[in-house]
């Protein structure tokens, strides 16, 4: 099966064009790990790219700027982005996995599959971010998307999420007001929850509770 006729990518990723990476990075006298550094993302991401595997945009946008070339140069077909538009709202996820052992592809895809199972919404949800050297992943999203998935935070954490260990929300203030109001009324429902103020300049951060896997706002 060649790659134009595998199956469809899951969760808003899309396929790469793996022959051209592999030739690239060998034109350019690279090992696996010395394009992964270059490209901002562990051996592992290049290994499962290199073999077809789906990924993100902005994956295939840091092997682009290693290579010195346009990202539509490194996949196939067309991007249909899922991005919100600006004034959309950025949630940080961070995992318990290392980053050495964590992988863009298939990893970042199921990570991203469970957060829409999680939201339960059809609004638009993208990974645009993965911090170099640790694995927090930056996840773009609209208000609706972002209060379903705090609403659901009363609750443990389905398996596919048991990774995560704390979350941060990047918004206007505007909406951090909002925010503070829904806190509000959780409070009023569910005293296991311990509340503190949004933080307008670095956004609001929830750390999950270790020994029930419910979250507590910081």
């Amino acid at each position: 099966m060649t790659e134009t006729e595998q199956a469809p990518c899951r969760a808003g990723a899309i396929r790469p064009n793996s022959h051209k990476i592999k030739q690239m990075r060998l034109e350019k006298g690279w090992s696996q790990l010395e394009l992964a550094g270059q490209a901002g993302c562990s051996k592992r991401t290049v290994e499962s790219i290199e073999t077809g595997n789906c990924c993100y945009l902005f994956t295939i946008q840091g092997f682009a700027k290693a290579f010195g070339v346009k990202p539509s140069l490194l996949q196939l077909g067309t991007t249909k982005s899922e991005e919100s538009g600006p004034g959309r709202f950025e949630m940080t996820f961070t995992l318990s996995v290392s980053y050495e052992t964590f992988d863009q592809s298939e990893d970042l895809i199921n990570f991203v599959s469970a957060l829409k199972n999680l939201a339960a919404s059809h609004h638009p949800m993208m990974p645009v971010k993965v911090n170099v050297g640790s694995t927090i992943v930056t996840m773009a999203m609209d208000q609706d998307t972002m209060f379903e998935i705090l609403n659901r935070l009363y609750t443990p954490l389905p398996p596919e999420l048991s990774s995560v260990t704390e979350i941060s929300l990047i918004g206007w203030p505007y909406h951090l007001q909002r925010l503070q109001w829904l806190i509000e009324g959780m409070r009023e429902f569910n005293q296991t929850f311990a509340f503190g103020d949004p933080i307008l300049d670095n956004g609001l951060v929830i750390v999950r509770k270790p020994a029930n896997q419910q979250f507590r706002i910081a």
